[in-house]
């Protein structure tokens, strides 16, 4: 039976607080959904994923979606993880609500997304997704949206049965009618897909498509994911669940249990005793129940998420 390391340490100037960095043996291209409700997140995670794992309801413009939730597949030979959301900052939404749903969100895609898909519905104005940009730049920082951040186009099966685009392709009727959304593209420095659904080659090939412009999204960020402290704090944690439902399913005594994730690199000995008995989907499994268990918690090292700051980023008046 194959049996991988879990714990493979390397020094890293980017989490000077903690002077080692466990690698994930994963090497998921991970992708979080982000827009509003009824834009298409939930149909776009399944179109993507190539399967039907989200709930999703192509005529409802209400939320379907209500809380995050994390499904991988391996497609067109990449291994993909998709995070689907609820809409975030809806204003029937109490900053608690807000702040855990960020929470459970950044647990789901730790160590950092690769990229931020903001799905758009092509047959609807975008002063929404406007405001969700301002919003995510408001939560994760200004480089989550100049650098990891492709504005994903929904719904062209409606646009085009609206007649809306008279016969244009997407790009053309977006080019020609539809400042708005130009104005996000920009704001994402140009970095856009239409997504095709209907099944297919068409339909694979399209989501291969997504996926180059994914990687070269990575490759222009300097080959990283997207990080935080957010992330790390979230990384941290869930590699500290993660060690403590190992060391439970292999009776391994807890005496390291309550160690903080400032001393993860204390605990090297015990790690490497765990190793030689986990096998590869052993350290999946661990991972993927360590990720939930994190995902019902509060990232302390999220900014404050107030009332005000969710009006402000939606020009909303108190």
């Amino acid at each position: 039976m194959h049996v991988v390391s879990l714990y493979t340490f390397q020094w890293s100037d980017s989490h000077p607080e903690n002077s080692q960095v466990w690698l994930d043996v994963d090497d998921h291209l991970r992708l979080v959904l982000i827009g509003r409700s009824g834009g298409g997140k939930s149909a776009a995670g399944n179109c993507i994923l190539g399967q039907e794992v989200f709930e999703s309801h192509s005529e409802s413009f209400t939320a379907v979606t209500q809380k995050c939730d994390k499904k991988k597949a391996m497609v067109e030979g990449r291994r993909v993880s998709v995070v689907d959301t609820p809409d975030w900052f809806n204003s029937e939404q109490t900053p608690d609500e807000v702040r855990a749903q960020i929470s459970s969100c950044v647990a789901l895609s730790s160590p950092g997304p690769h990229a931020f898909l903001l799905c758009v519905p092509l047959d609807q104005p975008a002063k929404t997704e406007l405001q969700a940009l301002r919003a995510l730049g408001t939560v994760f920082g200004p480089e989550a949206v100049q650098k990891h951040t492709v504005v994903l186009f929904t719904y062209v099966d409606r646009l085009r049965a609206s007649g809306k685009a008279e016969g244009k392709s997407a790009e053309e009727y977006i080019a020609s009618q539809r400042g708005d959304l130009v104005e996000l593209v920009e704001k994402c420095r140009d970095r856009f897909h239409v997504l095709e659904k209907g099944g297919g080659r068409r339909q694979k090939q399209n989501v291969a498509e997504l996926l180059d412009k994914v990687e070269q999204t990575v490759k222009e960020a300097g080959g990283q994911c997207y990080s935080s402290p957010a992330f790390q704090e979230a990384e941290d944690r869930v590699r500290q669940r993660q060690l403590e439902i190992a060391r439970e399913r292999k009776g391994v005594q807890p005496a390291l249990a309550a160690a903080d994730a400032g001393r993860l690199s204390t605990m090297r000995k015990p790690l490497e005793q765990i190793n030689e008995e986990m096998t590869e989907d052993e350290i999946k499994d661990t991972r993927d129940e360590a990720e939930k268990s994190v995902s019902n918690t509060s990232i302390e090292s999220l900014p404050p998420v107030t009332l005000s700051s969710i009006l402000t980023c939606w020009h909303l008046k108190l």
